[in-house]
Order: structure tokens, then C-alpha cells, then sequence
């Protein structure tokens, strides 16, 4: 999987995400509470179709392991106020796509802050663990600064792309964790980018060493 539909499953997604999530919660009449309970509402896609909502993150991850050839793995270390939202499945197509599976974490705190004047929503701080069957994550170019980092008892590779977005003219911080385990033939990466996920790049490779 490219890491342009991948970015372009975060911006498309991530509305629905908070949808769901939120959706099912009633709350007395009157104003909601100020510290809102955290809801745990998982949605499984496969590729584009919604197969289930409502579940817990093991229920979504148990139905997500059904239709991939590998175990899905998934973060221990949670940063304070994200929770999974939902994990999109993409089966093995021959000559057309490798098995894979992307978990995206939204920061659900903030989505249930007010929006600001004039009604638009501030961009709910996300980030992405991926993991792919058969083929490793690779990244290369002029564009990315590139690095490892340890991770216990593994080294981690790390890639970096620091630009300003044209229309936005704001800055933009893409960071790529991933590593190959050449024993299971299995890809893993963490991504996020820094500046709307509003997380440091020591959180995002905490993140990274916590999962199995």
C-alpha cells in the first residue's frame, strides 16, 4: 500500500471515524458532562465496506484477524486522549494488492471539543499503525530524512518529510516508523503526522516499541 492512500484513507475516514465512535452515547438532559466517558466504538472495514460497528478494539481486531494471513498486532502505549476509531482490512488480490490492514487512532478528546467561530471543526489529531503480508515498507528520495531507532530487541527504520503544504501554506511533519520481520514476512510502520497529530516524534517511537 502506498503511503498516499494511506494518507488519503486518514482524510476520507476520519470523519466517519468520529461518527461512529460517538455514536450510541446518551447523556441526561441538559449539558453534556465536561469530562466526557471514553467511548469504545470500533468500526471493521473490509477496504471500503463496513462489516461492523460498536465493537470493543479486541472484538474489532478478533473480526479484522479473520480475513487477513497474518496476526494483527496492535499499541500498548496509548497517548493520552487517542483510541482506536477504526481498522480498515484490504484481503490478498493476486497481481493487485498484498494483504494489509491499517489501524487509525483518533485523538477523541479533542473531537468533542466545540468547533471554532463559524462552525468548522478543528482537525481531530490522528495517527496509523499498518501492518502489510509479503512486502516491506520502503522509502527512498531526496524529500525524506532517513534513520533507524531502536526498539528493544530490534532496530526500526525511520523516515521523515518535513514540507509546507501549498494550499495551507502551514507546516507539515510526516513521520514513518516501520520495520521488516523477514521470519513472519511481515511489514509494521507507524505513521503520523507530527503537527496536527500534535505528538512528538519520542511519543510516535514509543508508540512503535509498545506493539505486539
Amino acid at each position: 500500500m502506498t503511503r498516499a492512500v494511506v494518507k488519503s484513507i486518514i482524510a476520507a475516514g476520519a470523519a466517519v471515524g468520529v461518527v461512529l465512535s460517538m455514536s450510541g452515547v446518551a447523556y441526561p438532559a441538559g449539558k453534556p458532562p465536561q469530562t466526557p466517558k471514553t467511548i469504545r466504538a470500533v468500526a471493521v472495514f473490509n477496504q471500503s465496506v463496513l462489516l461492523k460497528q460498536g465493537l470493543t478494539p479486541q472484538a474489532a481486531l478478533k473480526q479484522a484477524n479473520h480475513l487477513v494471513p497474518y496476526h494483527i498486532s496492535t499499541i500498548h502505549f496509548m497517548p493520552s486522549g487517542f483510541q482506536l476509531v477504526y481498522v480498515r482490512v484490504y484481503p490478498f488480490v493476486q497481481n493487485v494488492q498484498t494483504p494489509s490492514d491499517t489501524l487509525t487512532f483518533l485523538n477523541m478528546a479533542m473531537a468533542r471539543k466545540p468547533s471554532h467561530p463559524g462552525g468548522k471543526s478543528p482537525q481531530v489529531p490522528s495517527f496509523e499503525l499498518d501492518h502489510q503480508g509479503g512486502k516491506p515498507y520502503t522509502y527512498q528520495g531526496a524529500y525524506f530524512t532517513m534513520g533507524t531507532v531502536h526498539l528493544g530487541k530490534f532496530t526500526a527504520n525511520v523516515a521523515e518529510q518535513k514540507y509546507i503544504d501549498a494550499g495551507t501554506k502551514k507546516g507539515v511533519d510526516l513521520l514513518y516508523v516501520y520495520w521488516w520481520n523477514s521470519k513472519t514476512k511481515l511489514a509494521t510502520e507507524v505513521t503520523a503526522e507530527l503537527i496536527s497529530a500534535r505528538l512528538t516524534r519520542s511519543q510516535v517511537v514509543k508508540i512503535a516499541a509498545s506493539i505486539s
